[in-house]
């Protein structure tokens, strides 16, 4: 019965770090083995072990992210102006950290305004001036406090987290695919064939041999042939 994927997949990558052993690589290259063809080798094996089903597309404009800017628009439209005029009169210098540059914006454009002017309102509680510690009581008073920003940066994260939920595949796709992971597993085995039939031709240490899975320690292999390794070897 013929090998199936994962076996082969198995056996080739059996042979692959054989070659971590300096004696196997020696008596390889005697064969005209490079390490180019190893490194042949391993791309083969793992573009045939890569999982074969395609990333399916995600959703990125799902209801949990649409009502997450839904919430952050209304934080912004209701928390900008409070701190804009509560900064402003008594805090000029710090009313331009702090709003400089921002305005009420909606969409997209508040993943980028929101965290902004949140790291300043924390910059105002790690300065060490006195004024920065007023102006960060004085928003703490005016309902900007702690936790508030904390629900805001989970509603950040509902917001620009992905949908890893996958799309539905169709048969057809299934079918390409297989076929597809197939033909890879057969390029990588036909690599396996050329090789592991030189090196049994080849070289006649038992103990070389065995390392890259043929037969038993100390004795000659058998020709490998495609069919299912015998489950009385042990494996190398």
């Amino acid at each position: 019965m013929a090998l199936e994927l994962n076996s082969k997949i198995k056996r080739t990558v059996t042979f692959l770090i054989a070659f971590g052993d300096r004696r196997v690589m020696s008596a390889m290259q005697k064969t005209g083995f490079t390490a180019e063809e190893l490194a042949t080798g391993w791309k083969l094996a793992q573009t045939a072990a890569t999982p074969w089903l395609e990333e399916a597309p995600v959703v990125d404009d799902t209801p949990t992210s649409r009502t997450a800017l839904e919430q952050l628009d209304r934080f912004e439209n209701e928390f900008l102006p409070v701190i804009d005029a509560s900064l402003v009169r008594r805090f000029p210098e710090l009313h331009r950290k702090v709003i400089g540059g921002l305005s009420q914006t909606s969409g997209p454009a508040l993943l980028l305004s929101v965290p902004k002017l949140l790291a300043n309102i924390r910059a105002l509680e790690q300065a060490q001036d006195e004024q920065s510690r007023e102006a960060r009581y004085l928003l703490e008073k005016r309902g900007v406090t702690d936790s508030l920003l904390a629900e805001v940066d989970a509603l950040l994260a509902q917001a620009s987290a992905p949908n890893t939920t996958p799309a539905p595949i169709s048969d057809e796709d299934l079918e390409r695919q297989r076929e597809a992971r197939e033909a890879n597993v057969e390029r990588m085995w036909a690599w396996y064939l050329e090789w592991s039939a030189i090196a049994r031709a080849r070289i006649q240490d038992g103990r070389v041999l065995y390392r890259l899975g043929f037969g038993r320690p100390g004795r000659p292999a058998a020709p490998d042939r495609d069919a299912e390794p015998d489950p009385s070897e042990p494996a190398a």
